[in-house]
């Protein structure tokens, strides 16, 4: 009885040892400030935006961010880079770094959230869930709000 008592305390110390040594999981991301764009008439793409604070003591990645099936088929993070010729050009980002107690701000001609293959309309008013997946295993959903585009044409070219 002693033996299988003493065997019970050193298996649960080893897991506890181990569970110390495992990394962080990121419990301190704080994700604001989301939204994303009315589509264009005619058009089955938009844009979105979002501040993302981490307030963990590690630095993480976001690597992915999904909608709902039947609101878009396709959800990517993407970026804008000047081409030798002097126009900019938008790419797909596979990963994007959110260092340890800073925040990064996904917008206009920056970093930003692409959604493509819209299978419903987006309208002023409407919200839907996002969900951001982060290099430590988690995830947060966040509802996000449709809001109108602007004239000024900031929001046209995102």
């Amino acid at each position: 009885m002693i033996k299988k008592t003493l065997a019970g305390i050193c298996l649960m110390m080893v897991i506890f040892l181990v569970q110390g040594c495992q990394p962080e999981k990121n419990t301190g991301t704080i994700i604001s400030d989301s939204m994303v764009y009315e589509p264009v008439p005619g058009h089955e793409v938009t844009v979105g935006y979002a501040s993302l604070y981490n307030s963990g003591s590690q630095d993480v990645k976001l690597v992915g961010i999904s909608a709902p099936e039947n609101t878009v088929a396709k959800t990517e993070i993407h970026g804008h880079r000047m081409t030798d010729d002097g126009n900019m050009m938008m790419f797909k980002v596979d990963s994007l770094v959110l260092p340890s107690h800073e925040k990064v701000i996904l917008k206009p001609g920056e970093y930003h959230i692409m959604l493509m293959g819209l299978k419903n309309t987006l309208v002023k008013g409407d919200s839907f869930l996002l969900t951001f997946y982060f290099s430590d295993g988690s995830s947060q959903r966040v509802s996000v709000p449709v809001i109108s585009r602007t004239t000024s044409g900031e929001a046209l070219t995102h």
